[in-house]
């Protein structure tokens, strides 16, 4: 479908979160970058230690993803940038 695969989705603890952030595990802030261009390139990226065994990158999603960042990523994978994602990993 030209989306990205995920493993898992859930909810934020709180619902408050504000800023959308992209947490990633040591050695992976390169995807970690590549995910945060389908957003228009200028998400927040945090290196954490404490991820779940399965999980590299995790994508929080806060109240500043509006219809704007999100045209950004339906544009990104209209034009095919999933699979250049995906190759990445």
């Amino acid at each position: 479908d030209g989306g990205i695969s995920t493993a898992r989705l859930t909810n934020y603890r709180s619902y408050q979160q504000k800023k959308t952030v992209i947490h990633y595990r040591s050695g992976l802030e390169e995807q970690a970058k590549n995910l945060s261009q389908y957003f228009g390139g200028n998400l927040k990226l945090v290196q954490v230690r404490n991820l779940r065994i399965n999980i590299d990158l995790k994508l929080v999603l806060g109240k500043d993803m509006n219809e704007v960042a999100l045209a950004h990523y339906q544009q990104n994978i209209a034009l095919g940038r999933s699979n250049q994602l995906a190759q990445a990993w």
